[in-house]
């Protein structure tokens, strides 16, 4: 075999054991990138367990929440006033009036008007027995727990 083949051969021989190095690293990285993987899947599904073995309260409205002389419990008032209260009572904090409305929203309640922010702003502040307006949102007046004033 003359020089220049033996280097040739030299040559591929390193630029082979080059390669070889780079796979044996890359893999290497996979398997890190899969163990980190199967902890993130592992502790997803206790965080997932440990929710379904201790579900939420349900919340409910008290049977004396939001009594008018004259209730209409199809009226779109009287809807927000009660998904309102479910939706703070589950959050457990005073909300503005643009989060409720997503809230609201998302609890199916459609408001046919040109300002819906302005419409639960006037069926909450009509609701002052229930509802207070805190400055930084609305709260349940009869919920203990959070220093607000009036």
């Amino acid at each position: 075999m003359d020089t220049s083949t033996r280097e040739a051969l030299r040559e591929a021989i390193r630029i082979n054991a080059a390669e070889m190095d780079r796979l044996r690293r890359a893999l290497t990285e996979r398997e890190v990138r899969a163990a980190h993987l199967r902890q993130a899947a592992e502790a997803m599904e206790e965080a997932i367990e440990r929710e379904i073995a201790t579900p939420e309260p349900e919340v409910t409205v008290p049977a004396d929440f939001c009594q008018r002389q004259r209730e209409r419990r199809g009226s779109v008032a009287w809807a927000t006033r009660r998904e309102s209260y479910l939706i703070l009572k589950r959050v457990g904090r005073p909300m503005t009036r643009n989060e409720l409305f997503k809230e609201l929203t998302v609890a199916g309640l459609k408001f046919n008007s040109k300002d819906p922010l302005q419409t639960i702003t006037k069926i909450l502040s009509g609701a002052k027995d229930e509802f207070l307006s805190t400055g930084d949102g609305y709260w349940l007046q009869r919920e203990p727990g959070i220093d607000v004033e009036p």
